[in-house]
């Protein structure tokens, strides 16, 4: 039981740690998309 508590608790981390790594590319991909379908031309606008 002890044991697999820290599989467990691997498991959990390299899945918290892939999602942060993953987020800004998740987000980015979303911004694009919006940006594409013309909902965000004020946003690209600021750059």
């Amino acid at each position: 039981m002890r044991r697999m508590n820290r599989g467990t608790n691997q498991i959990y981390f390299f899945l918290l740690f892939a999602v942060g790594a993953l987020f800004p590319l998740l987000a980015e991909w979303t911004l694009g998309l919006f940006a594409s379908t013309g909902e965000c031309d004020t946003r690209l606008d600021l750059e």
